[in-house]
């Protein structure tokens, strides 16, 4: 089965067709509605799966910070001082980065 979520978001281009603007909060709305869908009809891939339980926790010790009630998206916006095209941007390289580690191969 194709990676999806690698699919989704292998390059900004692609990820403007899906979200309305540059927002990580709409990202994250739209790939936790994705993770959602394709749980109730059993499609989440492996990668899917590991990207829904593994890439907050992965997040918090990016940034050394012990778990915490914050999601991924919410994290990375406040590191990146509110400012929410930036964070989109840092959440394409901290997946790309996670990818690597995760999987051992380039994520595009």
């Amino acid at each position: 089965m194709k990676k999806m979520i690698k699919y989704m978001i292998q390059s900004e281009g692609n990820i403007y067709r899906f979200i309305v603007n540059k927002h990580i909060e709409h990202l994250s709305a739209f790939l936790n509605g994705f993770i959602y869908c394709g749980e109730i009809y059993g499609q989440l891939t492996k990668e899917d799966k590991l990207f829904r339980d593994n890439f907050s926790k992965w997040v918090c010790n990016y940034y050394n910070r012990k778990e915490s009630d914050l999601e991924w998206d919410s994290l990375i916006l406040f590191m990146n001082f509110n400012s929410y095209e930036q964070a989109l941007d840092v959440f394409l390289k901290l997946y790309k980065q996670w990818y690597q580690e995760e999987f051992g191969e380039d994520a595009w």
